[in-house]
């Protein structure tokens, strides 16, 4: 039976992935499907053979004649960050969009990230360690965020958690330049090429972020940290999903992004935490 469908995306680069799934999915029930994808972040789909169509959802100038003139399509433009469920907590988000699309939800579906045989050669050769790598991700968020106390690793834990790694591995600290730098080392990678270096890594610290929905595809468990996210909504349960020490001040009637007490961006006037040490992780 065939079902064609088009998907566009608003958000971010770990929102791309999970996405990933979501056609996963559709592909399962709806093989010979014709789906197409409208995002801006088109790296993220690069090589990916469960799509006919990639579009930048900045630059749609023959999107009609492409994707919808003479064809039987169904058009998801609905954003299940808006659906009730997912506000709520209740399912997962790989969950709520796959009924957005119309298709049946297999958690044993993971999201999917490919890299092609010249992909792996040029980073293979440009990109190498004398040491395991250790992937850290500490901060997330749009540009110009700043630190989010819902999201972000605090930096008065952030030595106490990778000091153990740092005679015996190579840490690669991905950042952008407007977020937080704690190690001399500053490194100059492609979206692609940090999704390498994630794959090729022996241990990853991570936050509810891009990196462990990769980490998810690349079926590598990593210790990912929780603050006001919950891993049954974005998570995985292939990771070591770390919650705060102090999570009774997170129990709220809206267990997903704390409450709605809250801002999702980590306003630091609504922090529930009465200090900074906030896990009480080991290694």
């Amino acid at each position: 039976m065939s079902k064609n469908l088009i998907i566009q995306i608003i958000g971010g680069i770990g929102k791309n992935i999970a996405a990933t799934a979501v056609v996963e999915n559709y592909k399962k029930q709806f093989p010979d499907s014709r789906v197409s994808i409208v995002t801006a972040w088109e790296d993220i789909w690069m090589n990916n053979n469960s799509i006919d169509d990639l579009l930048n959802i900045n630059s749609l100038e023959y999107f009609y004649d492409k994707c919808i003139k003479n064809k039987d399509v169904d058009i998801v433009i609905n954003d299940p960050y808006n659906h009730s469920d997912y506000i709520k907590g209740t399912r997962h988000l790989i969950d709520v969009w796959c009924e957005l699309c119309s298709c049946e939800y297999d958690e044993n579906i993971m999201p999917k990230i490919v890299f092609n045989k010249s992909e792996i050669m040029i980073f293979s050769n440009k990109i190498q360690s004398d040491k395991p790598i250790l992937f850290l991700q500490t901060n997330g968020g749009a540009e110009g965020q700043g630190y989010s106390w819902s999201r972000d690793i605090p930096s008065n834990e952030l030595e106490s958690i990778v000091k153990a790694y740092t005679s015996t591995h190579n840490i690669m600290h991905m950042r952008r330049p407007d977020q937080p730098k704690y190690f001399e080392m500053d490194y100059t990678f492609s979206i692609r090429e940090w999704l390498w270096i994630l794959n090729l890594s022996d241990k990853r610290i991570l936050i509810d972020s891009f990196a462990q929905h990769a980490a998810a595809a690349f079926n590598l468990k990593s210790d990912v940290y929780w603050i006001g996210g919950c891993p049954d909504v974005v998570g995985y349960a292939i990771h070591n999903n770390i919650l705060p020490q102090n999570k009774d001040l997170l129990e709220k009637p809206n267990k997903y992004r704390v409450s709605k007490l809250f801002n999702i961006v980590g306003d630091p006037r609504e922090c529930p935490f009465q200090n900074e040490t906030i896990f009480s992780q080991s290694y």
